[in-house]
């Protein structure tokens, strides 16, 4: 998979999900109403490699510290994953529209750089 289509999957994820009601403070795994919400580095992140202990660690501690197949991926792409929790943490707590513009706009810039 190249970085385009990985920043084109996960702003798909994304948009899909909606933002985050914790502005500023992500989560890579969140369970809400039944539903298992993911982050920008969460959604690659496989159930069978995810450990609640990975709450409150960035994800480039996180590939230093763990192994797994997924986290190899990530850390394979370490620098735009990380780019792209970045970006969804600026905009959690906003509302659907303007998480959707922003999220789209930066995500656009983003396929710029990667490509």
């Amino acid at each position: 998979m190249n970085k385009v289509e990985i920043i084109d999957k996960t702003m798909k994820h994304l948009m899909e999900q909606g933002p985050s009601e914790y502005h500023g403070s992500c989560m890579y795994r969140l369970t809400k109403n039944g539903k298992t919400l993911k982050c920008a580095a969460g959604f690659w992140i496989s159930d069978e490699d995810y450990m609640r202990t990975f709450e409150g660690k960035r994800i480039v501690v996180i590939v230093k510290d763990f192994s797994g197949d997924s986290l190899k991926f990530i850390a394979d792409n370490i620098e735009l994953i990380d780019d792209m929790q970045r970006i969804h943490d600026k905009y959690s707590g906003y509302n659907q529209r303007i998480f959707a513009q922003q999220i789209e706009r930066d995500f656009t810039e983003l396929k710029k750089r990667y490509t």
